[in-house]
């Protein structure tokens, strides 16, 4: 293609799930642009065309009103064959996600101001009432000034639109909010969870949801919780695993009121953790799993200082800790009240010397294999034996039972915690660092103080593995996701019945059914037709399609 509308193609910066992205040439004043290309070839209902191009020119529109220096400026819109153009400002640099791509994580300094300026960028054009609704690395372009220019606004609301008219999701659902996945009212806060998406992934290295299907995927988004991110990154503390999960709440009212205020208090939370800096992809993965059981090991020493050690002020010399000799002294103790117990209470042995015991006194029990149980009835009377002169017969009285001093808990080893491991529900069974030891839930663990890689297992229910940081967390608690999947269901005629395993549903087709993992014989009637049955094997996160003509 050499030329769209009055603008000559130079070359081609990218492609999309919409289009392909040009670098171009404006005859009219000799200025650079970028041209991006949305396809109309995907959509055959004329009317239906007419109504997206409308809607794509009145989003061009209201975007280009927005005038911020962090927001690519819309230069023009408009239509050619069977695809629309937008032409708007063109920046020399790199995507945000190339170039964490090609040059690794970025610096504090520059994570947040990239994360700041895109804030800044995003609560204006909230305030003028436009929402970006695909916020992702991708969309975000670093010049060479090191500047953020957000791109793609007014684009995103057509492709959300339009993305079921093609079968397919188009961008990257991965930075979607849960009531953007399920089609409800967003405001401003849709595009904050993006946006600590984004913060998620450059802090750690990996996205908070992922998923192997789409449907897995937007499942997570919408379901589950992401792994805190100090568990993968432990130069992070706990205030910025808070934050994140603050602004990825389901719940968009239990997000921050502005993306700004989000990331000032991401940044005063990163300031609480000293000495932090950004994990490349995939690097969580290969941190040590475990510490050496050694206390003085260089493992042990890698380790990020426990909470209090952020309260000691620069120059001053940390207190020894008391809780070990305070420990050790409880311990002493104990073992001392726990022996003169038994002392007092142990069952009376006489000297092979002594006496026969008097009328009316238990016998005394010799030890040796023959010991006779304390309950068993009494020996009969030795009178009858030639050799021992007869001795009064005892009184058949059981001794009382010996007091057991009850033992105290076992204490963790220097060096190690007991954490207690829970699922919801139960019953599961847990491998600990690739199988080297394993329980079954709940079980509280004795583990040596370090990384360690939990995986939980349950017939009927995802695998989840955590990670948990000892000695700072003392409490390991999963709930388990079932397996399941989504079946959609598409007749012709629409407006049939839907049975699944004999039970009616209140969905009628075409529909999309989360349904559990297994095989399901599913039925679908309509007045007038035979009934249709299809047995159908539903695989967990995987969307199955059923197309039924009558």
């Amino acid at each position: 293609m050499e030329r769209i509308g009055r603008y000559q193609i130079t070359g081609e910066l990218g492609r999309g799930g919409m289009g392909v992205v040009y670098r171009a040439q404006d005859p009219a004043i000799g200025r650079t642009v970028a041209i991006k290309t949305i396809r109309l070839d995907t959509i055959a209902d004329p009317a239906e065309l007419r109504q997206l191009r409308d809607r794509l020119l009145r989003e061009a529109r209201s975007a280009g009103l927005l005038s911020h220096p962090s927001i690519v400026t819309i230069y023009d819109v408009g239509q050619e064959s069977n695809m629309a153009y937008i032409a708007m400002e063109f920046v020399e640099g790199h995507t945000l996600e190339q170039l964490v791509r090609e040059k690794g994580p970025l610096s504090g300094p520059q994570l947040i101001q990239v994360l700041r300026e895109t804030a800044e960028a995003l609560d204006h054009a909230h305030a003028q009432g436009i929402i970006h609704r695909d916020v992702k690395p991708a969309n975000i372009m670093i010049a060479g000034s090191g500047a953020v220019k957000i791109t793609d606004f007014g684009v995103a609301k057509i492709s959300s639109q339009n993305m079921t008219q093609a079968d397919m999701i188009l961008g990257t659902p991965s930075f979607m909010s849960p009531e953007q996945i399920e089609g409800r009212p967003i405001d401003g806060r849709s595009d904050q969870f993006a946006l600590a998406v984004i913060a998620y992934e450059l802090l750690t290295g990996e996205r908070p949801f992922a998923g192997d299907t789409i449907p897995g995927l937007l499942y997570q988004i919408v379901k589950q919780e992401p792994v805190s991110p100090h568990m993968l990154n432990a130069t992070l503390r706990e205030p910025v695993s808070r934050v994140l999960a603050q602004a990825l709440d389901k719940n968009p009212d239990h997000r921050f009121l502005k993306c700004t205020a989000f990331v000032r208090a991401l940044e005063s939370a990163l300031n609480e953790s000293k000495g932090w800096h950004a994990m490349p992809k995939g690097a969580s993965s290969s941190q040590e799993t475990v510490a050496a059981p050694s206390p003085t090991s260089n493992a042990a020493a890698s380790l990020p200082p426990p909470r209090r050690a952020l309260r000691v002020e620069a120059g001053e010399s940390p207190k020894p800790a008391r809780w070990p000799i305070f420990a050790g002294a409880c311990g002493v103790l104990l073992a001392l009240a726990s022996g003169y117990i038994y002392y007092l209470n142990r069952p009376y042995t006489p000297e092979p010397q002594a006496q026969p015991a008097l009328a009316g006194t238990p016998p005394a029990v010799a030890g040796g294999a023959d010991k006779p149980s304390p309950l068993a009835p009494a020996p009969p009377s030795p009178a009858a034996s030639a050799d021992i002169p007869p001795a009064p017969a005892p009184v058949q009285t059981a001794p009382p039972k010996p007091i057991v001093a009850p033992e105290p808990p076992d204490e963790p080893p220097a060096g190690a915690t007991i954490v207690d491991i829970i699922s919801e529900p139960g019953n599961a069974n847990v491998s600990i660092d690739d199988g080297k030891r394993s329980c079954v839930t709940p079980c509280p663990q004795s583990l040596d103080n370090g990384r360690h890689t939990l995986t939980f297992s349950l017939p009927g229910y995802r695998s989840t593995t955590r990670i948990v940081n000892l000695p700072q967390e003392s409490t390991v608690r999963v709930t388990l996701l079932r397996t399941e999947g989504t079946l959609a269901i598409r007749s012709s005629p629409p407006g049939a019945a839907i049975y699944i395993d004999g039970q009616a549903r209140a969905e009628r087709t075409p529909a999309m059914l989360t349904l559990p993992a297994g095989r399901h014989k599913i039925t679908l009637k309509r007045d007038g037709a035979p009934d249709y049955e299809e047995s159908i094997e539903i695989k967990d996160q995987v969307m199955t399609n059923m197309n039924v003509n009558w």
